[in-house]
């Protein structure tokens, strides 16, 4: 396997670089400083007797980025793996004199660099069927307080990237994966305002696990989304017990099914030597539920590990007359068992520092076309509950996650309006991949989130807080204002009483547009041609602005092609 990790002479991409030359890959370690570089690669060849290629190279600079690419292909023939780690972090505040600069430089690297390298990288991935995995960070989904702007944004455009092109290379056979570290101790911490001591005390109260994540934490994530893994009676219960029996674990297989619990716990004991237990219970019973949890405890003396995968399907349109029929089918298996289960368990998984996996589904997120409020609703609550659990038991030791599978192939498919060859059709056109999920792709990542690979990995909840907002004597300025939406909602706050500045590059249409505004307010309305390419406009418009209203209160971005 080839591998080629952008910027690795440092932090997440250095660490990477070394884990997968211990797993046997040849890679390619390269970056800026020659002598980064050179060690990094030396560290590689202490753990490998595989060719470990080194290139020193700014892939700002898009030639260097072609020689990187070609020397890649000279040398091994092929690429198996891109990992983008390539990033930079500053912390400018906008109003800053510098902050143009900062943001020029950061989008260069953070993403324009990593769009360019994909875009060279990608028909080789296609002739291996390979994969991606971009380094991205919570800063994209989550703003910090303050000055962070320039990185999140970039952060959030590498994400988006990663969705698109996991649409747009599915079909090719490329997987495309992100990860999205909250704070890692890496040398990145020095461009910013804390030192390590700080960002260790600010994670022992922010983060469930009380602790920042460690390169080797990232390191291991990663490895999962580039490996076979992550790829695609049964079900998914069932071949999680299979899948960990055979890994040594001792399972407790349960079930409504008398037979179907005891073929699945045959199945275990065919591939392990471990004693399985297997108990006939209906956990929608709270007298069943505790007497499974104190079976297992009389059995095995401790819990390491609950994942809830009970679970059933339905349909039924909301105006349907048996509709609460299944509602309160549904409701205390998908949601209320599981529940009850955990508290069980979880002083147990308290002793042994355990976690939990809940089996959710992206009918969670996802509203489906019709007749599935119900089943969507369970799946709901589980994601909610899975989020809540995480901050509670965090500071116990235990970690709480979930996963969101689409359409599975499982008997749970037999309780919707789909047989199997539908499902296989549909996917192959709306999934990226082609294809449906299939047991064994779930069981791989419920192994992930159970195992100490993924010691870092919790869902984390942020608190948003409602802004309140007072203008007081309200001066607007509005981009784009000649047409469309800008026009619109200059007109809207003429009517309010705002004192309005309002610029395009039409000065006809800015005029008529103006005349608009005087005719709904008594207030000034001010019109400024403006080419928004234009530094030097840009800067006369806000000395304009100022000059004729002493303030600012509004800026409205409205300009788009």
């Amino acid at each position: 396997m080839q591998l080629c990790f952008p910027r690795s002479s440092s932090g997440i991409g250095a660490g990477t670089a070394v884990h997968f030359a211990k797993l046997g890959a040849k890679v390619v370690v390269n970056g800026r400083d020659p002598k980064r570089v050179a060690s990094v690669a030396q560290e590689c060849r202490n753990v490998t007797t595989n060719p470990v290629l080194e290139v020193v190279v700014d892939l700002q600079d898009d030639s260097q980025t072609n020689n990187l690419v070609q020397k890649t292909i000279d040398t091994f023939g092929k690429i198996d793996v891109l990992v983008n780690c390539a990033g930079i972090i500053s912390q400018k505040a906008i109003h800053e004199p510098d902050y143009q600069e900062l943001f020029d430089t950061i989008v260069k690297i953070n993403l324009r660099s990593v769009v360019y390298l994909t875009s060279l990288v990608v028909p080789h991935l296609e002739s291996t069927n390979g994969c991606i995995v971009n380094v991205s960070s919570v800063s994209s989904v989550t703003p910090w307080k303050r000055t962070w702007s320039a990185y999140g944004m970039t952060k959030c455009g590498l994400d988006m990237f990663t969705k698109c092109l996991a649409m747009e290379l599915g079909p090719k056979g490329i997987r495309v994966n992100s990860i999205l570290p909250g704070i890692v101790l890496t040398p990145m911490i020095g461009g910013t305002d804390f030192n390590e001591d700080l960002v260790r005390m600010f994670c022992q109260t922010a983060y469930p696990m009380g602790r920042p994540g460690y390169v080797d934490d990232m390191v291991r994530a990663i490895e999962f989304l580039a490996s076979d893994s992550s790829r695609s009676s049964s079900g998914i219960g069932a071949g999680t017990a299979v899948h960990f029996a055979k890994l040594g674990a001792k399972v407790v297989v349960n079930g409504r099914d008398p037979k179907k619990v005891a073929f699945v716990a045959q199945e275990c004991r065919k591939v392990s030597k471990n004693p399985v237990l297997e108990a006939v219970v209906d956990i929608q019973d709270d007298n069943q539920a505790k007497s499974l949890v104190q079976k297992t405890i009389d059995t095995f003396g401790k819990i390491n590990v609950l994942v809830n995968c009970a679970g059933v399907v339905g349909q039924k349109a909301i105006s349907d007359h048996d509709y609460m029929e299944l509602f309160d089918y549904l409701m205390p298996i998908n949601l209320r068992s599981i529940v009850f289960l955990t508290s069980l368990v979880v002083p147990h998984l308290e002793i042994t520092k355990g976690c939990i996996v809940n089996v959710s589904s992206i009918g969670s997120v996802t509203p489906w076309k019709r007749r599935w409020t119900a089943y969507g609703m369970t799946k709901c609550g589980l994601d909610m509950l899975t989020k809540c659990l995480a901050m509670e038991l965090g500071p116990k030791g235990i970690r709480v996650n979930s996963i969101q599978p689409g359409i599975v192939i499982t008997p749970m498919v037999n309780g919707t309006d789909y047989d199997e060859e539908t499902v296989k059709m549909y996917c192959e056109s709306a999934y990226p991949l082609g294809r449906p999920g299939y047991v064994n792709d779930i069981v791989r990542s419920i192994e992930f989130l159970a195992s100490d690979e993924s010691s870092f990995i919790t869902v984390k909840m942020f608190k948003n807080k409602r802004l309140i907002y007072k203008f007081g004597d309200r001066v607007a300025l509005i981009t784009g204002a000649s047409a469309g939406v800008g026009q619109k909602f200059a007109q809207s706050l003429a009517k309010l009483g705002f004192k309005l500045v309002i610029t395009g590059r039409d000065p006809q249409k800015l005029k008529d547009v103006a005349q608009s505004c005087r005719q709904l307010s008594n207030d000034k309305v001010l019109e400024v041609k403006t080419d928004l390419l234009n530094d030097e406009e840009l800067a006369e418009l806000m000395e304009r602005t100022i000059k004729e209203f002493g303030r600012l209160d509004v800026l409205a971005n409205c300009a788009q092609i």
